[in-house]
């Protein structure tokens, strides 16, 4: 084993911000590698920035999620499935 890379030395903070090649919804492999950090975070962003778009005097939302929008006002929690109540903000 490689002790710059294999040791159990502050594994929590050396992992926060980082994505785990093998992870799964419901539970964690006891080995894992880093894989893909930078493109994690460029898909994490462009799903966010997806969630709402807006064309053509149009707003159209994606991805109900708890987001901003100059467009969009959301009125309703996202816990009413698939119902979101929103409504084009003016000007």
């Amino acid at each position: 084993m490689r002790p710059e890379i294999n040791n159990t030395e502050n594994v929590i903070e050396r992992n926060i911000g980082a994505f785990a090649s093998c992870a799964e919804p419901t539970k964690m492999y006891a080995w894992w590698t880093m894989c893909c950090n930078a493109n994690m975070m460029l898909a994490i962003h462009k799903a966010w920035d997806a969630t709402v778009r807006f064309d053509n005097g149009l707003a159209q939302v994606n991805l109900l999620l708890n987001r901003v929008s100059p467009w969009v006002e959301n009125r309703q929690p996202p816990a009413v499935r698939g119902q979101g109540c929103s409504q084009e903000q003016a000007g």
